[in-house]
C-alpha cells in the first residue's frame, strides 16, 4: 500500500506503479542527428508558400506539426513560419495552416 502526503492510504489495485531506480547511467546525447525526413518538404518552401494539415491526415496531426514548426523556428534563425488554427480551438486544433514568412 502507498500513502499520499496527507497520510491517506492509496489503492494500488490495477494501477501501474512506477519504479524509481538508482545508479542508472544517462546515455550520451546523439550528435549530428539529421532533421526528420518526415518534414523535409518544408525545406523546399519559399516565402509566401503554405500548406494545411487536418486531423484526417494519416501521417501528420495538426498539433504535432505546429509543435515541430515552433521548434524549427527556435532552432534556425534563417527561416520563419507562422501557423493559424483553421478548425478547432488553439489548444486542440483539428486543422491548421502553416506559412513560410521569411
Amino acid at each position: 500500500m502507498l500513502t499520499n502526503k496527507k497520510g491517506r492510504t492509496m489503492k494500488t489495485t490495477g494501477v501501474n506503479i512506477i519504479t524509481i531506480e538508482k545508479n542508472v547511467p544517462l546515455p550520451k546525447r546523439p550528435r549530428g542527428v539529421k532533421e526528420s525526413l518526415k518534414y523535409v518538404f518544408m525545406n523546399r518552401m519559399q516565402v509566401g508558400d503554405s500548406f494545411s494539415v487536418n486531423e484526417d491526415h494519416p501521417d501528420y496531426s495538426p498539433h504535432a506539426v505546429r509543435c515541430y514548426v515552433h521548434s524549427k523556428r527556435a532552432r534556425t534563425g534563417s527561416r520563419k513560419y507562422a501557423t493559424r488554427t483553421i478548425k478547432g480551438n488553439s489548444k486542440n486544433p483539428t486543422a491548421i495552416r502553416v506559412w513560410r514568412t521569411y
